[in-house]
């Protein structure tokens, strides 16, 4: 069951709930939170944007979980991000 169907909640609530609950969340909670792709979430851990523990498998079978304080410092990374206009 898709995490954002089990709880009613902002995402800053259940970022809260979660971390309460020790509850680490996968690869398909991020992207369904965060509206990006499962594979563009795989790429992010990948490239050590986001940290994630590797719970079990290997190559393409790893199964990814991210704490909710790791996923939620990359998005306060992400937000008010400066942009070079004079760049173009």
């Amino acid at each position: 069951m898709p995490i954002n169907e089990t709880f009613n909640l902002t995402l800053a609530e259940l970022l809260r709930h979660a971390k309460k609950n020790c509850i680490l969340l996968s690869v398909s909670d991020i992207a369904e939170l965060a509206k990006l792709t499962p594979w563009y979430v795989r790429q992010l851990i990948a490239s050590g944007e986001i940290r994630a523990i590797n719970v079990g498998g290997t190559g393409r079978r790893t199964r990814w979980r991210i704490d909710p304080d790791d996923f939620q410092n990359w998005m306060v990374g992400r937000e008010n991000r400066r942009r070079d206009l004079t760049a173009a």
